[in-house]
């Protein structure tokens, strides 16, 4: 199943219901929404709804368990803040977005990251705070859904359950399944399971606790004057950008290669490319309407620069090696010249291995040797 690694989200309804043969419930059933309306809800609510919050997690690898925790303080898209208080190796760690700029602060590092993308944000909002999806056709098209015939109480808000199968089964190849709990309310994906198989327990499990939307959320941040800031700025040396596609990219002047192996139902969502002084750190997004795969290539490090470095930035390595633990994700490397590309997302291990080796970049200087086997989980 997971695998340990190694470092380091009244028209459409109509449509929906045409696309899938989807009818409408008869009249004395009319209380219960269909599965169309209550992915139309999620979807649409995704955002919207202020909150103050605390959630818990808990990723499980072969027989350990990974538990995490974070408060969240949440007024819209543009504006939240996520402070992670475990597991005790980043407790502090702080995620602000105020105003569509980012902020990242490592209090124990006294580092500061700061952004003025938002969506350099994203993958650690979607994973904390849970999202069902943006695209309820390509979630039918690709999951059977279900919901229970009985409403669930999630942080005392009646939630409808969820459970999507993937149409081309379990195993190998395919994404995992998942359960979302849906707010009536809000339309909040309170809680969430992912799970390898209908008949085992999952292997994720994220849910909101102390859920408020009366207390105003507080988004604040306090870094010291002399803490050093590594800014991803459009226009400097150092920034980060998103493209919707790879011709996009390519158009900017960007260095684009995409894997030509790519499981069923998989779409690419997003390019962003991330340079340092000069280096491009290209991220390619995929997704299938719920599961999410990343395939990100960049030169290998070399081993002086990570001497010079210092403690202090190798134990911010280890610090985001802890959470690659936290995450459900598996990984997976392919060595390609002076180029090292990684798979992680919610694929078996092969797959994205199988990813990550297709992407046909150019060979720059031999190959010397390759990368330890990863050992996956099952």
């Amino acid at each position: 199943m997971l695998k340990s690694p190694r470092a380091i989200m009244p028209g459409l309804l109509a449509a929906v219901l045409v696309a899938t043969g989807l009818q409408a419930r008869p009249a004395e059933a009319a209380a219960q929404p269909n599965v169309a309306e209550i992915l139309t809800l999620a979807s649409h609510a995704s955002g919207k709804q202020a909150f103050k919050a605390t959630r818990t997690q808990i990723v499980t690898r072969q027989d350990s368990n990974y538990p995490a925790s974070a408060k969240l303080d949440y007024r819209d898209g543009s504006n939240y803040q996520i402070a992670l208080t475990q597991p005790k190796e980043i407790n502090g760690l702080n995620l602000m977005l105020e105003h569509s700029k980012l902020t990242v602060y490592f209090p124990g590092e006294s580092l500061v990251f700061v952004s003025d993308v938002a969506a350099a944000a994203d993958e650690v909002k979607d994973l904390v705070m849970g999202k069902l999806t943006d695209d309820p056709n390509q979630v039918l098209a690709n999951y059977n859904v279900t919901v229970a015939p009985e409403m669930d109480v999630v942080a005392l808000y009646p939630c409808y359950k969820l459970t999507l199968a993937p149409k081309r089964g379990y195993g190998a190849g395919n994404p995992p399944g998942h359960r979302f709990w849906i707010a009536k309310e809000t339309g909040i994906a309170m809680k969430e399971e992912r799970f390898w198989s209908g008949d085992i327990q999952p292997y994720f499990s994220s849910q909101y606790d102390n859920f408020s939307t009366s207390r105003p959320p507080v988004i604040h941040l306090d870094v010291p004057a002399q803490v050093p800031k590594l800014k991803l700025v459009a226009g400097t040396p150092t920034n980060m950008t998103r493209y919707k596609t790879a011709e996009e990219a390519q158009a900017a002047g960007k260095q684009v290669y995409l894997p030509t192996v790519i499981p069923a139902g998989f779409v690419l969502k997003a390019v962003d490319v991330m340079t340092i002084y000069g280096t491009d750190i290209v991220l390619l997004r995929y997704n299938d309407g719920v599961s999410n795969a990343v395939v990100t290539y960049r030169a290998k490090p070399l081993a002086f620069v990570a001497l010079l470095a210092g403690a202090s930035a190798l134990n911010l390595v280890n610090k985001i090696s802890t959470l690659s633990y936290h995450a459900p994700n598996n990984y997976a490397i392919a060595e390609k010249g002076d180029k090292l590309v990684y798979g992680y997302g919610d694929l078996y291990p092969e797959s994205l291995q199988a990813m990550a080796a297709s992407v046909p970049l150019p060979a720059t200087t031999p190959k010397q040797g390759g990368l330890p086997a990863l050992q996956a989980n099952r």
